[in-house]
């Protein structure tokens, strides 16, 4: 049996812990709860200079905390196996020098975007590439393998090809409208190509836009919708395919397929007729398995399914997506 993926959280905000201090016993939605609970891993401490954090990982993981990572280095030890790099995007940079400095780590997993902008993310790729360490971000629907049999009905033409499509985003082009460009580009291996951009408008998170935007994608147009988040927030992609239609719901949580098939009121005329309903990640523990694909990437040698690569391309995206607004 081999010893557990001993991991380190950086960074204690919302994706650091937050998230799961008001979550249910059995639901993982931060690092530090995944790591305490994923099959094979193990939580070694949090570093968060803020001594309000710290205090609130201690009591929730029973787990040590640092205001640095040196601290932790220095009285921990510098072995660990996998740094989850939860820092705000402003300081990702400073920080991954910091971890870079005294660990050794075998796997980073970033959060996303990769940095504040395209210059410090392009700074952050070459460190970390120099690095040695498995670099992952964490689009946590490339782990999924719900995702992957997606892929592989869309290669084999299952629903025709792509004619159009809709997607309605909330919270930003960076944060999250670019889950939804990282996906399209795994789930159709093309490039996306801006052909329209819109009017901004504000952001609820700093540093973020709002905006409607067009992309190609090989012949098709694909229509990004932004919608206020002040009463609610949204994610849902609706693909329409020359003899199908896919619908991913609910954050693409869920997933909605017909196929054309005749219409018993009018025999001449084809309909979509309800193919199946899947679940394409249970709410309560996706981030539990982005570790225990960590593990069996470090363990087996499988592809990195979300590698900084495919993340840099989705950043270069969203760069190219804001340059052209007229905000």
């Amino acid at each position: 049996m081999s010893a557990p993926l001993k991991g380190l959280v950086v960074g204690l905000g919302r994706a650091g812990l937050e998230f799961d201090l008001a979550s249910g016993p059995d639901a993982v939605y931060s690092h530090a709860k995944s790591l305490m609970r994923a099959k094979g891993a193990e939580l070694a401490g949090g570093v968060d200079p803020d001594p309000g954090k710290r205090a609130a990982f201690q009591s929730f993981t029973g787990k040590p905390a640092f205001d640095s990572v040196a601290s932790f280095a220095e009285r921990a030890g510098a072995e660990i196996d996998l740094v989850c790099a939860s820092t705000p995007t402003v300081v990702r940079e400073t920080v991954l020098k910091e971890i870079l400095a005294s660990l050794k780590p075998r796997a980073i997993l970033l959060e996303k975007p990769v940095a504040a902008s395209l210059d410090e993310a392009v700074r952050v790729a070459e460190m970390l590439g120099r690095s040695g360490a498995l670099v992952l971000v964490n689009y946590i629907r490339r782990f999924l393998p719900g995702f992957g049999r997606l892929r592989k009905e869309i290669a084999s033409k299952k629903y025709g090809e792509l004619q159009a499509g809709t997607i309605y985003y909330s919270t930003g082009l960076f944060n999250n409208a670019s889950h939804f460009l990282n996906l399209l580009s795994f789930l159709f291996q093309d490039r996306l190509e801006p052909v329209w951009v819109g009017d901004s408008r504000p952001c609820s998170l700093k540093g973020d836009i709002d905006l409607p935007f067009c992309l190609g994608l090989g012949g098709a147009m694909i229509f990004f919708q932004a919608v206020d988040d002040a009463a609610f927030t949204m994610g849902e992609i609706d693909l329409v395919f020359s003899s199908g239609r896919v619908r991913l719901k609910d954050y693409a949580f869920y997933q909605d397929s017909w196929l054309s098939g005749p219409d018993p009121r009018y025999p001449d005329s084809p309909m979509l007729r309800p193919e199946h309903s899947d679940l394409l990640m249970i709410p309560e523990d996706y981030q539990a398995r982005v570790v225990e694909t960590i593990a069996d990437v470090l363990t087996s040698g499988r592809d990195n399914p979300s590698d900084i690569d495919s993340a840099m391309q989705t950043m270069e995206l969203c760069a190219r997506i804001r340059e052209r607004t007229t905000e």
